[in-house]
């Protein structure tokens, strides 16, 4: 089973902050932080288990008390059991993926790796189809997605960032700054990716000097 990889946005304040090294020792800037993990799948375990403790209850104290113990009991509390066990194993392979996810960013603190991605920016949620204007809680989310390779191997991933107003976000075709863990071997499981905009219109530049200053790439979905 092939592994998803978590992208890290990071909207850097200058060109010279994307080529920033990462550092363990708190003197660099902070990582974003893992995207926090509150699907169903998480608590989902806990709707079968009410039912299946009260029937195992009932069936301890029916015989003594002298309460009707239909057939059907049992099977019904064979299936909640099982039912238990599978949304409890969801959570606890959710659990495993989300303490390797916090290995790889320590991995990725302690020896990092840079090299150069773009990203296809797919939606900007809550901005008006062609407007670029901030959205009443000051931000707009960008979310698309990331392309780069390592060791020859290249690999896709989903990424969302928060843009803040007065920002500018990712368009599509941007290049971008994709730090992973020294070492990696394959699709990484962490990575950190860079963005801001002068460094990216002085990137297209060197590799298009025949695009002239003022062409923009396609602004669509993006906030500026």
């Amino acid at each position: 089973m092939s592994q998803s990889t978590t992208v890290l946005v990071e909207l850097a304040d200058g060109p010279g902050a994307v080529e920033r090294p990462l550092t363990a020792d708190g003197s660099g800037p902070a990582l974003p932080p893992l995207p926090a993990r509150t699907g169903w799948r998480r608590w989902a375990w806990i709707v079968p288990t009410v039912p299946t403790v009260a029937l195992v209850a009932y069936q301890q104290l029916a015989p003594s008390q002298g309460w009707p113990l239909p057939a059907a009991v049992l099977g019904v509390l064979t299936v909640l059991l099982l039912l238990v066990a599978v949304l409890a194993l969801a959570r606890y392979l959710d659990d495993r993926d989300a303490q390797r996810e916090t290995r790889a960013r320590d991995a990725l603190l302690t020896a990092a790796e840079r090299t150069t991605g773009s990203v296809l920016v797919d939606v900007t949620a809550g901005v008006p189809s062609g407007s670029a204007r901030e959205l009443p809680d000051g931000a707009a989310h960008v979310s698309g997605r990331l392309t780069f390779s390592v060791d020859h191997v290249p690999v896709r991933a989903p990424f969302t960032v928060p843009v803040p107003a007065g920002t500018d976000g990712p368009r599509s075709g941007d290049p971008v700054a994709v730090w992973y863990p020294r070492g990696t071997e394959g699709r990484p499981r962490v990575v950190l990716v860079r963005y801001q905009r002068a460094w990216a219109d002085d990137l297209l530049a060197a590799m298009h000097p025949e695009r002239t200053g003022g062409d923009d790439p396609d602004d669509t979905g993006t906030t500026q």
